[in-house]
């Protein structure tokens, strides 16, 4: 959008193509995924799914033998497993991250026992009965748990392991991504047969998504010059 304004002629000569490896914003409402690629479309946008093999100088090699010429690669994956949690004297799941249960308790990797005084979340974690997202608000939610698991054990002496004690229950608040000015797609909440509570598109939630993002700026200051550049961007 940006190049269009400043320099419409060299954005005849541009492509933008976006490689997804499964579904375009996988974690979000079937609709919202239809409506966010429609949008991405629109826009100019080549999606193409497949797995990347490699990236060379001037191309990305697909994993079908495909090659997609570039000229500028911009690479925003996830990240996986780090060699340090595998070197450690715990169970990793199926997709290599640390093993936990409901309490989110690490397994020792010798014996298969719970080591109660240890626990993983976040990212490097998963609980293979009830895997979660690695969103920042399922880390948070877990970080919040443990430091009141932590609190309440410490009160009572120590650690041990209690199978009556309170296990972590995620709470879904919602999703939001940004497409382009003016579009974003919103999904807040979750049923219990599945599906979003509610869900938004257009402008409306591309203003919910854009207020949203200034709550979470620490200070009056931030969130004034943040909210400055986008006026900015958009006038001129």
């Amino acid at each position: 959008e940006t190049m269009r304004k400043a320099h419409p002629e060299a954005c005849a000569d541009m492509k933008v193509t976006l490689i997804e490896a499964n579904e375009l914003l996988g974690s979000f409402d079937g609709s919202l995924r239809k409506y966010a690629a429609s949008k991405l479309t629109q826009g100019g946008v080549d999606i193409v799914k497949g797995i990347v093999q490699r990236v060379t100088d001037g191309a990305v090699e697909l994993k079908d033998g495909t090659a997609i010429p570039t000229g500028l690669i911009v690479w925003s994956t996830g990240v996986g497993p780090t060699p340090f949690m595998s070197s450690l004297p715990f169970m990793l799941s199926k997709g290599g991250r640390l093993a936990v249960n409901d309490r989110l308790n690490v397994f020792d990797k010798a014996t298969g026992e719970v080591c109660a005084d240890v626990f993983a979340l976040g990212d490097c974690a998963s609980n293979s009965e009830t895997p979660l997202p690695p969103l920042a608000q399922v880390a948070e939610q877990q970080g919040k748990f443990v430091a009141k698991l932590l609190n309440a054990e410490a009160r009572e002496g120590g650690f041990r392991l209690d199978e009556s004690a309170s296990t972590f229950k995620y709470l879904h608040l919602g999703s939001m991504a940004a497409l382009t000015t003016g579009e974003a797609v919103i999904e807040l909440g979750k049923k219990d047969s599945g599906g979003s509570l509610l869900t938004m598109t257009g402008i409306s939630s591309w203003l919910a998504w854009r207020s949203a993002y200034l709550t979470r700026l620490g200070t009056w200051r931030s969130r004034f010059h943040v909210a400055m550049d986008w006026l900015t961007s958009m006038v001129f």
